[in-house]
């Protein structure tokens, strides 16, 4: 018989998901000066869709990804979207031009959709229930942490 993971292993490792999901819906938004330097030429419009692009399609897709967590398995949807999220953040990384460096952020945006949800799965899956909301809280906090962290670090250093 396989033993489960703690509650807390299973909140640390889906709190690290959904944190980098929501760290990278607001890292851009800093990195954003660099950005426009690399792709030098390149319009504010253009360069904005490197921004959109991620949050439309993560938000697009969570309701989907949700659905398929449920289908597919919780665990095995989490470990896709971590590996789809970090494929296409080396994607980026290597981005030749602004249009590839948005399609890869839209592949970085499917792979976060696919954490965010099924890391709550796993959390409520692994908390009883009378520990639930406690796990549900803190999963948010560090999620809401996290974004809220670099708009202050970004509004500091306009």
């Amino acid at each position: 018989m396989r033993r489960r993971p703690s509650p807390k292993t299973v909140l640390a490792i889906a709190s690290l998901g959904a944190a980098v999901a929501f760290l990278d819906a607001t890292i851009v938004n800093i990195a954003f000066p660099d950005i426009a330097r690399s792709f030098h030429g390149t319009s504010i419009s253009t360069l904005s869709w490197v921004l959109n692009a991620y949050n439309i399609v993560f938000a697009a897709f969570l309701m989907a990804a949700a659905r398929i967590a449920d289908l597919l398995g919780r665990r095995r949807v989490f470990i896709f979207g971590l590996e789809l999220f970090t494929l296409g953040s080396l994607l980026c990384a290597i981005a030749p031009s602004v249009e590839a460096l948005i399609a890869f952020r839209v592949v970085q945006a499917l792979g976060a959709a696919f954490l965010v949800p099924s890391a709550l799965a796993l959390v409520l899956n692994a908390f009883p229930p009378a520990h639930r909301a406690h796990g549900v809280a803190l999963l948010s906090a560090v999620g809401a942490g996290c974004s809220s962290l670099l708009q202050t670090g970004a509004s500091c250093s306009s």
